[in-house]
């Protein structure tokens, strides 16, 4: 049994709301209190509170106003001897926008103190039923998935409550908004995206969808009910995927304003959630059509099975060959400079992560070279390469593991260190990594 209503003076459908105070007011906190227990009183397993027309347009107000409900839902559960409902706030959206100026750290955004007070916190604009929202809003699947991407600190502060060296193991997730799996707006693979970036986030899993006279379609049910993808929001560790930014995972742009990111995730048996992700989208809603290569290593998305991972060699030691440079296949530059010395060459790839190496000749510069899993030796062009050691890692040294599609139920075969397979646009596949030589191993 759920509820949505609004710590303001009316819903943001206008809507008779909590109307919660911002100062000590007698008469306001003993009605607070009286709705808090009557919500208890009704078996209420979930409350989801809105931020719209808060007193006086006082969003500052909000730091004061939501604690206050959660310390009520509190004390209501205690004195009725009944469970809590689940807490739901848009706090952390609204102080952000209205306050911080749109930014989403603190000092300005209490996080820790939302996380104290709320069981989950929406971070962002409502969700719509559509891809890629062409009116502004960035209400669409892409779009809150593109805000989580730029976004990183909330979920490394996320899953800082799930270290044993976090403040505690209290309970807080982020909230990316509802599912709309099921909804005419999305095609099936979108549907798919949604489902499987929400699980990979260990989000709340909200329908909102029509779900009476049979009108849920079979497609969208095998989604959603889909035990092997929801294995990854149940999985015990918890952990928020994070993207993967090594240079051995794929992150790239595409085609239709789209990318390629490769996002993952620790599970508490030692396997590795892995989605691979491409975001480009041709038209909004419509059949999949483009194919485009992703990648990673399993040392990149944390899979070591038991292996010690080697600490890199000095970032300023080069290997140098004389009329020979290592090139990157298909043949590509981070940066070029015609007119850079040795020094401030050596100086740039020292300074990049993505470089694994340079070109260079006196008096003509040189180009600095990316991370490859594939490359090849240009010789006798009068031009010498300086090979950075321990550069993007050893990627052909990894562990070998086996790799299972969880949105297909398909055994997928044994890898040695690296895994790449085609992603169609707007699409996700989601896999389980799970290793070959060691098995047992628990994160805690």
């Amino acid at each position: 049994l759920g509820l949505y209503s609004d710590v303001g003076t009316a819903t943001c459908c206008g809507l008779p709301a909590l109307n919660i105070s911002a100062v000590d007011d007698e008469w306001a906190d003993a009605q607070l209190q009286r709705d808090a227990e009557m919500f208890v009183s009704l078996g209420m397993d979930y409350i989801m509170v809105d931020g719209c027309n808060p007193k006086g347009n006082d969003y500052k107000g909000m730091n004061v106003t939501y604690p206050k409900l959660g310390r009520a839902l509190t004390a209501a559960a205690k004195k009725l001897g009944r469970p809590m409902p689940w807490y739901s706030c848009s706090w952390s959206d609204y102080v952000a926008d209205m306050v911080c100026g749109g930014a989403r750290k603190e000092p300005c955004l209490p996080l820790h103190y939302i996380a104290e007070n709320c069981h989950s916190a929406r971070m962002y604009s409502d969700i719509a039923d559509t891809w890629d929202d062409s009116s502004g809003g960035n209400h669409g699947v892409k779009n809150i998935i593109n805000f989580w991407t730029q976004n990183p600190q909330l979920a490394a502060f996320r899953n800082s409550f799930l270290r044993p060296s976090g403040p505690s193991r209290q309970v807080f997730y982020n909230d990316p908004d509802e599912l709309m799996v099921g909804n005419p707006g999305l095609s099936q693979s979108e549907w798919e995206v949604q489902m499987g970036m929400w699980v990979m986030w260990a989000a709340p899993l909200i329908m909102s969808t029509e779900i009476r006279n049979g009108s849920l379609s079979k497609e969208a049910k095998a989604i959603l009910l889909n035990k092997e993808v929801l294995s990854l929001a149940d999985d015990t560790l918890g952990l928020q995927a994070t993207q993967c930014k090594s240079p051995w995972c794929s992150n790239a742009p595409v085609l239709y304003g789209g990318r390629i990111t490769v996002w993952n995730k620790t599970l508490a048996d030692g396997s590795v959630a892995v989605a691979l992700l491409n975001t480009g989208n041709f038209g909004g809603k419509g059949n999949p059509f483009g194919d485009f290569n992703t990648t990673f290593t399993a040392q990149a998305v944390g899979l070591n099975c038991g292996r010690p991972v080697p600490p890199a060699p000095s970032p300023t030691t080069y290997q140098h060959t004389k009329n020979a440079f290592q090139e990157a296949v298909p043949p590509s530059n981070i940066k070029c400079d015609a007119n850079a010395s040795l020094e401030q060459m050596t100086a740039r790839c020292s300074a990049d992560d993505k470089c694994a190496s340079f070109s260079f000749s006196a008096g003509a510069g040189g180009c600095l070279k990316p991370c490859s899993l594939d490359t090849k030796w240009v010789n006798s062009t009068g031009i010498d390469g300086y090979i950075k050691a321990g550069a993007c890692g050893s990627p052909l040294e990894g562990p070998s593991f086996r790799a299972r599609d969880l949105f297909k139920h398909k055994d997928l075969g044994t890898f040695k260190s690296v895994f790449w397979q085609e992603v169609d646009e707007s699409s996700i596949v989601l896999l389980r990594l799970t290793c070959l030589e060691t098995s047992g191993v628990t994160f805690v």
